[in-house]
């Protein structure tokens, strides 16, 4: 299993808080970058079989998606107050991958990883 972790949990909580901090958020929730991310990571998935590149190109992917805090909606931003709250974003209907966002509860770290698995 392939594991796809953003190392930069200043972007993705920057993201996080954004989002769940203004719910009715003045612009557009932009789903078309998430779903973009999705279908690169899958057509990558489709082409490629070397782990390396699998993985350098992930992480690209996955740095563009989070260089915009547009694309998560707010209530999937929402932390817990006793504990990291999980929310699955996508779940590859082949079954190569999903999409999961944690956020921190009160009195945690305020980070996120953004995760895909891939076979």
């Amino acid at each position: 299993m392939l594991n796809l972790n953003f190392e930069n949990h200043q972007a993705v909580a920057r993201v996080i808080r954004n989002r769940s901090q203004s719910p009715d958020h003045d612009r557009p929730l932009r789903l078309d970058r998430l779903r973009q991310f999705i279908d690169e990571l899958a057509s990558l998935l489709d082409r490629e079989t070397d782990e390396a590149a699998l993985l350098d190109d992930g992480q690209r992917l996955l740095q563009q998606l989070v260089a915009h805090d547009d694309w998560l909606p707010p209530e999937l931003a929402q932390p817990s107050p006793e504990r990291y709250q999980q929310y699955l974003l996508h779940c590859d209907s082949r079954q190569r991958f999903s999409i999961v966002s944690f956020v921190g509860g009160r009195g945690r770290p305020r980070r996120s990883t953004t995760t895909g698995y891939g076979a």
